[in-house]
């Protein structure tokens, strides 16, 4: 069963998602911008799985679901860290 707030998320990140592509000239300057960007496809990708998971494979799907959840925790973690390195070799 599909729930209201899975696809209001899936709309807040699509639109995250569309907000990237209107505006990557500018955002093309952001600090580690490959990471960060990487982070938030899998967090679409873990929300779309949230919604399929309602109508079949349920078990296979959730675990999908979870490991692209934690790509993307690992994705934002790197973007952080490549942040604090960049920071510190300018000293």
């Amino acid at each position: 069963m599909v729930q209201e707030n899975e696809i209001i998320t899936f709309l807040l990140f699509a639109l995250v998602v569309i907000f990237y592509f209107i505006n990557r000239q500018k955002l093309s300057g952001f600090p580690g911008i490959k990471y960060f960007l990487i982070s938030i496809v899998f967090l679409l990708i873990s929300s779309i799985l949230t919604i399929i998971e309602g109508f079949f494979f349920e078990e296979i799907i959730n675990t999908a679901e979870h490991i692209t959840r934690l790509v993307s925790t690992v994705m934002l973690f790197v973007w952080a860290y490549s942040l604090r390195a960049k920071k510190g070799s300018a000293k």
